[in-house]
């Protein structure tokens, strides 16, 4: 509702009519048809004069063009601060300063200049009106090339751009290497952490171990002296034996099992996958900055085909069947025009609108912060979380009361 009446304001159209709410900036002199400027503009929107001039649709169509830019662009910005939102409260500082900060740098200094560019020559008296599409792509293919002086908007424009075309090249290798690097940094030192445990582990069983021998041939001497050469001598070797093989066993099994963690660790970290999956992001944000901001002129799309539909149906509902029917005519006129735009205009193409609006938020802003990485949605269920909780602490009990069952035979 809002951004209809924001509309509605700005663009001065009414049912495809003009409003006119302020007095008009020009006095048209009635026999010849010429229009001169009273030395202010419009208060609010479009001049109705300009329904009266010829190039009304091209004015219109550009003017409508650059405001559905500037309102996409918008929009995207917004999107990408959620996604700050999202890290700072997560606690994802690593992709605070490797994809937003980069993000909002491009999209900033990539289309926000544009954005900067139009509003620009809004305020600025006409004196130069460079093609601004032309002024985008000379930037990067000629950027050390002097601007035309028919070109030039702002004192300084020509080093401004090769600063800005310097920092927007900068952040797409600022997405794509620097958060693989880190991970790859942080792997590095987790493993040799890893490593040095895993050797700390081996030497204390292999000091272990030594002392372990050196006690099993003392209390052999000692053993041997007491009792002889009998059988209590055998069956005590025996046991201390058997006590070493079971240490030894579980030493074998906990050196395995850090060995089985290592090699998980190593086949879930994949260096090469990683850096694929951070080239797949870098490049559907780059390519994505230009397909959405070309998503947006579907609203200039939309309003120009509703106010040509509109303007058609006052034209014929209107004023062709009075001038057909005098008597009744009008009564037929406006019930056909009333007909028609509800239908129309309110029913279907209003959907039609709301659709497209739904599209915009769904793609273009929640591509910038909603990842829709397919996680099921798993609703709160206590019963569930205790029903849980118990059969984890019996499983527990299970395990602990099977490992005495085997130590005890």
């Amino acid at each position: 509702g809002l951004t209809a009446t924001f509309t509605v304001l700005m663009y001065n159209e009414c049912f495809s009519l003009s409003m006119k709410l302020f007095d008009s900036a020009y006095t048209c002199d009635e026999l010849t048809g010429n229009c001169e400027k009273t030395g202010r503009t419009y208060w609010l929107g479009f001049d109705p004069i300009w329904r009266q001039c010829y190039n009304n649709l091209m004015f219109t169509n550009s003017v409508k063009m650059k405001i559905s830019i500037i309102v996409g662009v918008g929009h995207m910005i917004i999107g990408i601060i959620f996604s700050c939102f999202n890290h700072v409260h997560f606690h994802k500082w690593m992709e605070v300063c490797c994809e937003f900060i980069p993000q909002i740098l491009l999209m900033s200094g990539l289309f926000g200049y544009l954005c900067f560019m139009i509003i620009y020559k809004w305020i600025v008296p006409p004196g130069n009106s460079p093609m601004l599409i032309r002024t985008m792509i000379n930037m990067f293919l000629s950027p050390t090339e002097p601007i035309a002086e028919d070109e030039i908007l702002f004192k300084g424009q020509g080093t401004f751009q090769q600063l800005d075309a310097i920092l927007i090249i900068i952040t797409i290798p600022w997405m794509l290497c620097i958060k693989p690097g880190i991970l790859i940094y942080r792997h590095m030192k987790e493993t040799k952490a890893e490593k040095k445990e895993s050797d700390k582990i081996k030497e204390g069983e292999q000091e272990k171990e030594k002392e372990n021998e050196k006690q099993d041939k003392n209390q052999k001497k000692k053993k041997g002296k007491t009792f002889g050469e009998g059988g209590d001598a055998d069956e005590t070797a025996h046991l201390l034996s058997g006590n070493k093989e079971k240490e030894s066993s579980d030493t074998d099994q906990l050196l395995a099992g850090v060995g089985d963690d290592d090699g998980l660790e190593e086949e879930e970290f994949n260096i090469g996958e990683i850096f694929i999956h951070q080239m797949i992001e870098t490049i559907e944000f780059v390519l994505g900055c230009v397909s959405n901001t070309a998503s947006y002129l579907r609203l200039w799309a939309l309003s120009l085909a509703h106010g040509q539909l509109a303007e058609v149906f006052f034209s014929y509902a209107m004023v062709k069947i009075p001038s057909i029917v005098p008597a009744f005519g009008a009564w037929a006129g406006v019930s056909v025009w009333l007909g028609a735009t509800l239908a129309i205009l309110t029913a279907m193409e209003g959907l039609s609108a709301f659709l497209h609006a739904l599209r915009l938020h769904w793609v273009e802003l929640q591509n910038k912060f909603y990842k829709a990485e397919g996680y099921e949605f798993v609703a709160l269920d206590f019963i569930k979380l205790v029903d849980d909780d118990e059969r984890a602490a019996l499983d527990i009990v299970a395990a602990v009361e099977a490992k005495k069952d085997s130590d005890s035979t």
